[in-house]
């Protein structure tokens, strides 16, 4: 299998090749060299090949006045839809359609979606120009795929030469929402050719009148008010509930560190407009069981748990093999009424042999279960998914971190796994089709120059994704790799540096890398060992967090420790989701509070918007006793924060104090939690009870300007 390495360079160039189809002035408007600006229609194409729906030939012309092809039309249709047009769908329903087209993918998406229908006979005529009647219905069947409605409706004029025709009725809807506006003498000529003037200008007018609907408001559960406030601070407007420990019948549900909250997850909760739901696994216990004999290392529990304001209820339990922290499972929110589970590992003999396999490199165990948030009602996979990864060239796959990133408006699930011990790391990914409920059997695989770990990501909105992910260095490697000696053990790790990764088609083993910070192997230092370095220290683990906000830009924070002078600053940084960097700067040393030793008191930071869209950061000290308090900052800004509540404990119900823990997990946009002012936070902690770890979880009610 190819393994293809995009640099920052090389997808500018790639950029570049594309646009040569169009050129641009200086101010940066695409220009054609046969479409003055005195034309009629020049609004309308400047419009639609800034936005990269239409584009000219490579000679650099638009042929205005050049009749607009049926293949051509199905296109344009699909470069509006945003989507990424996969090879997944059929082509041989269409005898004229080879796979090889450059409209394949559109006809085939169009013809999937019940856009287009062809023309008889299994033929779609891809050649031939496309009638206004035609170009009207693909537009108004494209709206009702996408459930876009006009923005305002005007009184419209019947055309005068329709007389019944099939589209009529599609026709006069498009006309009344001001996009087909017919000619001088009130007829459509539904049988007449379109230029492509034409159709740009009808493009135009169509992202004008067609809109998504705003959703309806609707009431949230659970909020603070009906769990109870625990804490309200006046002087801020926060209130946040009762801490609870997620619990079934009064007895709380222990969760090892290792199995429960390991691997830097950030998709563990999630709120829908039914509930909150969570999920982790237990530490195993016992050696197997009489059901599985071969899960020698033990038996886990799986629980799926929903949060309300009555309670909290395991909604779905199962056994487990152990699988330590390679075998974490996140939520995520579909947005169409199902909340997806899964549970994805990679690289343990623990569950492995469970499978009949001892060939423990060569597999990637894969479940997806579906949660009916109206009903609650769980579809479990009939059995794991194991997926080959023989392919992946590495002589010890190493330890195995995993994510999933789902894409909502293309329909798919992307899990990515991680890991390498040798002289190469892995990034991997497979892909889930959430109407097929199947799993793709390619396993994407590219190779870095060492391990990493600590992921998350989300979808770009165009087909692909990107994801954050830090490296995780073997002392002893990378010692011997750079020539410096390093203290501690060679077996220990070095969490170094930080990338972002775009892949823009997770059908191709192609990726962007854009360092967001890497270290500096020179400093000498007073401390055994020698030489020191710069370390982007637990971005994931305690000391980071990402957020992608309400505007599409990926939050970014981390802490940069130097080694031998133990100075730390924590950063923010912005991209957006293809890699461009929107802003870098340290945090204010003011905003961070300081432990005896005068270094920063962090044990983790969890960021997210309320309803009038300002930015909050909730900052989680260490210590005996976690203490929470939060910053602001203007929706309009996102960068420039100021305290609005100091340090505060949380109290549980019982009126004792909320023990310590891990890094907070708050459910936000970044996993498709509803926004709704209030935000919802869990943390892993030792229970006051029983003191074995368990989860404690709260919610805040967001101020509003």
């Amino acid at each position: 299998m190819k393994k293809v390495r995009f640099s920052v360079a090389a997808a500018v160039a790639l950029i570049t090749v594309i646009l040569l189809c169009f050129a641009f002035t200086a101010s940066g408007a695409p220009v054609f060299n046969d479409v003055s600006s005195d034309d009629w229609f020049y609004p309308s194409v400047f419009r639609a090949a800034e936005e990269g729906i239409m584009i000219g030939a490579p000679d650099g012309s638009f042929s205005p006045d050049a009749a607009l092809t049926r293949a051509q039309a199905v296109t344009v249709i699909g470069r509006m839809s945003g989507e990424r047009l996969a090879r997944s769908f059929r082509y041989s329903d269409f005898k004229d359609v080879d796979e090889t087209d450059y409209y394949a993918d559109s006809v085939g998406w169009a013809y999937n979606k019940s856009i287009v229908f062809g023309i008889g006979d299994g033929y779609f005529a891809p050649d031939s120009p496309v009638l206004r009647r035609e170009f009207a219905a693909l537009l108004y069947r494209f709206a009702v795929y996408a459930e876009l409605e006009p923005v305002n409706g005007i009184k419209a004029t019947p055309f005068t030469d329709l007389n019944g025709d099939w589209a009529s009725d599609l026709i006069e809807a498009l006309h009344s929402a001001g996009v087909f506006v017919g000619e001088e003498d009130g007829s459509f000529s539904p049988e007449r050719e379109m230029t492509r003037a034409e159709v740009a200008a009808v493009v135009s007018r169509f992202l004008d009148a067609y809109r998504k609907p705003e959703p309806e408001p609707y009431p949230l559960d659970p909020t603070p008010e009906n769990i109870g406030v625990g804490v309200s601070d006046e002087s801020s407007g926060l209130e946040f509930s009762y801490v609870r420990l997620f619990e079934e019948g009064g007895e709380p549900i222990p969760v090892g560190a290792g199995v429960g909250s390991h691997g830097g997850h950030e998709t563990r909760l999630v709120r829908t407009p039914r509930g909150t739901y969570a999920t982790f696994i237990t530490d195993a216990t016992g050696t197997s069981s009489e059901e599985h004999p071969l899960w020698h290392q033990g038996v886990a529990t799986f629980s799926i748990i929903k949060i309300t304001s009555d309670g909290f209820h395991v909604i779905y339990q199962s056994e487990y093999p152990q699988a330590a922290g390679s075998c974490t499972p996140n939520v995520l929110y579909g947005e169409n009424g199902k909340v997806y589970v899964t549970v994805i590992c990679d690289n343990k003999d623990r569950y492995m042999s469970s499978m009949g396999t001892d060939d423990f490199r060569n597999g990637v165990w894969l479940e997806v279960f579906e949660v009916d948030i109206e009903t609650d009602e769980v579809t479990a996979p009939e059995s794991p998914t194991l997926i080959d990864h023989e392919t992946t060239p590495f002589e010890d796959h190493g330890y195995g971190y995993t994510q999933p990133i789902l894409d909502n408006v293309n329909g798919k699930l992307y899990a990515i796994t991680c890991g390498g011990e040798g002289e190469q790391g892995y990034l991997a990914w497979f892909i889930y089709d959430l109407d097929t409920k199947t799993w793709d059997p390619e396993c994407y695989t590219v190779t870095v120059e060492t391990r990493r770990c600590y992921i998350n990501g989300y979808p770009d909105g165009r087909g692909g994704f990107t994801f954050v992910i830090e490296r995780c260095a073997q002392r002893g490697r990378l010692a011997e790799k750079l020539g410096l000696p390093f203290g501690g053990s060679e077996d220990g790790y070095v969490w170094d540096a930080l990338y972002l990764y775009h892949i823009p088609d997770p059908e191709k083993e192609e990726y962007v890398e854009i360092p967001v910070v890497v270290p500096d192997y020179v400093a000498e230092g007073p401390r055994t060992g020698g030489k020191y370095y710069f370390d982007a220290a637990s971005h994931y683990g305690e000391n980071g967090c990402t957020y992608l906000d309400t505007s599409g830009r990926l939050h970014v924070i981390f802490n940069h420790s130097i080694s031998s002078t133990r100075d730390n600053t924590y950063y923010h940084a912005i991209y957006d989701l293809f890699g461009n960097e929107l802003y870098y700067e340290p945090i204010p040393t003011s905003l961070l509070p300081k432990n005896g030793t005068g270094s920063a008191s962090s044990k983790g930071f969890a960021m997210t918007q309320g309803k009038d869209g300002r930015y909050f950061i909730f900052y989680m000290s260490s210590g005996r006793t976690p203490k929470f308090e939060v910053w602001a900052s203007p929706s309009s800004d996102g960068v420039n924060f100021t305290r609005i509540m100091e340090a505060r404990e949380l109290v549980c119900e019982d009126g004792s104090v909320a023990p310590n823990g891990s890094k907070p997990i708050i459910a936000n946009s970044r996993n498709h939690s509803v926004l709704d002012g209030v935000t919802a936070i869990m943390y892993n902690g030792a229970a006051p009870s029983t003191g074995s770890d368990a989860f404690f979880y709260f919610s805040v009610k967001l101020p509003e300007e």
